[in-house]
């Protein structure tokens, strides 16, 4: 019988130096692999994008000349206190317009109105007299 209760601590006290070795070392290594490989398959893909549209075989520079439009969101209040959301984005020059063209990504022509990303909600708990519970 105490043989039995000891194999089981055993196994115990092994299972959780094996979780804390995963938590601490193979876990954060192999999202960083995760990470990694999904870069260069997004990378890949506009390599081979690119490619298919005639435009060469190099990202890079073409994230270079991506890096001149810029996107502002403006908040504007208004006199009920709700606030208008409204994403504005930068006019390109007319060699980045051509190859936005080219690839086939238009940009908008007026403001885009946007909703609040995160959305709040109230929790209604209500609390049993008799009982002493509380219900969701």
């Amino acid at each position: 019988m105490a043989a039995n209760s000891c194999r089981g601590i055993a196994t115990s006290a092994i299972w959780k130096v094996t979780y804390w070795a995963w938590r601490t070392t193979l876990a954060p290594i192999l999202t960083h692999i995760l990470v990694c490989f999904l870069a260069l398959v997004m990378w890949r893909t506009l390599q081979h994008w690119m490619q298919t549209w005639g435009l060469g075989t190099a990202p890079r520079k073409l994230l270079e000349e991506m890096a001149e439009v810029h996107s502002l969101d403006v908040v504007l209040p208004t006199r009920t206190g709700r606030e208008i959301c409204l994403r504005t984005i930068s006019r390109p020059e007319k060699h980045l317009a051509i190859l936005l063209q080219r690839l086939g990504l238009p940009l908008p022509n007026r403001s885009k109105r946007i909703q609040n990303v995160v959305q709040t909600f109230t929790l209604k708990i209500k609390i049993s007299s008799k009982t002493g519970t509380s219900k969701i």
